[in-house]
């Protein structure tokens, strides 16, 4: 069962050209530096952990997880940030990375564009510039090339209809279709959409167990 799995992890390696991670949502408590070690082990060279979230403020359990993972060998750990569309954008992406401070150190800030029902309903305008201060504001902070959107057609069609503002964006997509490749982008109901011609990641599986714990498994495509 292992060689079979290392020939997996190789053939998706050969086949995408770039390199795997995880990212997490589930809390309760931080993750401790063991399961890192576990997570790096499995050969995994990044993860993104979930900062802030509506209606919650930051995460607190967050920091220390972030904290553990860089203990464990992890150099390359990203946030990211689900938007309080009743909250100022500027101010809410200031506190997320007040919050974390050095511990995050130079990582990367994903904006989740996703749940409709959380966004101003039939108002893609008010959208388009709510989201365009959030990453001024992160731009402002961490530089344009360590921010980025977390979106897929799905969320974006209703959201933002479908707007090309952001196509300069780097661009991380959810599709469960297992696979860890870019051979799902011209289907109908997955892409292109927004402008963006491609993912720098996809989020290929979601709701996974790795070492024990709930994630979702990401492949980062190879520059």
């Amino acid at each position: 069962m292992l060689l079979r799995r290392t020939a997996l992890v190789l053939s998706l390696w050969c086949q995408a050209g770039g390199d795997r991670g995880v990212d997490t949502s589930t809390w309760g408590a931080a993750w401790s530096e063991s399961d890192f070690v576990c997570l790096k082990e499995e050969g995994n060279a990044f993860v993104i952990i979930e900062a802030f979230r509506r209606s919650s403020s930051v995460l607190v359990e967050a920091r220390q997880t972030v904290v553990n993972a860089r203990q464990a060998g992890f150099d390359d750990v990203q946030l990211y940030h689900f938007p309080d569309k009743a909250q100022d954008p500027a101010l809410q992406i200031g506190e997320t990375l007040d919050f974390f401070g050095s511990v995050a150190g130079n990582s990367t800030l994903w904006i989740d564009v996703e749940g409709p029902q959380f966004w101003q309903q039939a108002n893609c305008s008010a959208n388009v510039l709510f989201l365009a201060s959030m990453l001024s504001a992160a731009r402002d902070r961490l530089g344009t090339d360590k921010v980025g959107i977390y979106t897929s057609l799905s969320q974006w069609q209703p959201i933002m209809c479908n707007s090309t503002a952001f196509a300069n964006e780097t661009l991380w997509r959810p599709h469960y279709d297992g696979k860890a490749d870019n051979s799902d982008w011209h289907d109908h109901s997955i892409g292109p959409f927004g402008g963006w011609e491609s993912a720098a990641i996809k989020q290929y599986n979601g709701t996974a167990s790795s070492c024990g714990m709930n994630v979702d498994l990401d492949w980062r495509f190879g520059v």
